[in-house]
This record gives C-alpha cells, structure tokens and sequence, in this order.
C-alpha cells in the first residue's frame, strides 16, 4: 500500500496518490495537462512509471477493493505519515478486514521518540521543525497555483511514536504486535521488503489477525 516507485514483483502493488488516479486518464488528457504545465515533468514520470508497471490505483481511505479475508500480507512504509489519527485507524481496520486468519501487517513510519531524542542529543530545532511539519511553500503565478490543486504537496498530519501505533492496532483487533529493530522481521516471505527503509528516522512494526 502506498508503493510509490518502489515495485515488488509477485505482490499487489496500490497507490492510492492523485498521481496513481492520474494515471487512469487516457493518454490524450495527460498529454494536455504536461503540455500546459498543470502536471509537472517529475509527476509525469512518476505516472508512465505507474502505467508501465500496472500499479492498482486504491484510495486506501475508502473502501478498499478486496475481499473480506483475501489478502495474506500487508507491507506499508511511510504512508501513515501524511494520515490524521481517524484515517490511520480507518487504514488499520481495512487492513483486519480483508487480511486472512493469521494474516500480517508490516509498516514503517516515522518515530516521534527517535526525533525527540535526536533533539535532545543535537538541540537543532530548525532540523526538528522541519522534519514534524515541513514548511509550505507558497505558490507564486496562477500555473503553480493551478498545479498545486492539481498534486498538492504532502504533509505530515499526524505523529506517533511506536507506543501510540501499537495501541490502536490493538484497538481495531491486532494482536502479537512487535516493534523491531532495522533490517528485522518475524513474517516469512517478507524478503523483497527492504527492511531498513529509511533507517535512523524510522519505527518498524509488525502485527496480526487474529
């Protein structure tokens, strides 16, 4: 879920980004919207990369298009980073829906604690600001404007430590929930994953269903 560019072979591979709805355009109307500036040259690319690569489009924050109990593995990174609390708990209650009995969920975000202490360690405020709430930039000229509503920049909505994602894993039903260390894992066939993805400013947990 949220794969971005980063393509699994033998998995599902979802975007649920307005690059990956994009995506679904015909290619006439993409080519429009390049042609006027409306889609940048970086976005563009990202979508041919979605269409080369047959990623699913799905709006995690829907209803997800799968079966109750189809799916055996769900492997997320850096996704609920740009989620309010109610939407990741939406997330993580789609994720119990459609997994199988015994079914687990991996994800990797980023750590409040870990930041906290590297200010603590570093005293560098701007680089603590920065990193909790990224500073907006202001469009300047109608087309940036324009190309702003079109793919608006991410932001970080909401920020957890491993305590708080934990509890609300078990809130919706998980259960055997393991916060882990860099390049760790307890599921099997979890191989393709890189399991030090952004290692230093990361927390990585694993859980189940029941």
């Amino acid at each position: 879920m949220g794969c971005g560019q980063t393509f699994l072979e033998g998995w599902i591979n979802c975007d649920g980004s307005l690059s990956a709805r994009l995506a679904t355009l015909p290619r006439p109307l993409l080519q429009v919207a390049r042609a006027t500036g409306l889609v940048d040259e970086r976005t563009f690319d990202f979508i041919r990369f979605l269409r080369a690569h047959d990623v699913v489009p799905v709006d995690v924050l829907r209803r997800w298009p799968f079966a109750d109990q189809s799916i055996d593995l769900i492997y997320t990174s850096h996704m609920i980073d740009c989620f309010a609390e109610q939407q990741i708990r939406h997330f993580f209650r789609e994720c119990l829906r459609v997994l199988k009995s015994g079914g687990a969920l991996r994800l990797a975000g980023l750590d409040l604690a870990r930041e906290v202490q590297t200010y603590l360690e570093d005293r560098d405020s701007r680089r603590l600001v920065s990193m909790i709430s990224p500073p907006r930039s202001e469009a300047i000229g109608l087309r940036q404007k324009l190309r702003d509503l079109v793919v608006p920049a991410k932001h970080y909505l909401a920020h957890h430590d491993a305590g708080s994602i934990t509890a609300m894993l078990a809130e919706v039903g998980f259960v055997d929930i393991d916060t882990l260390s860099p390049g760790h894992s307890t599921i099997e066939g979890i191989e393709p994953v890189n399991l030090h993805q952004r290692q230093g400013e990361s927390m990585y947990i694993e859980a189940r269903k029941p």
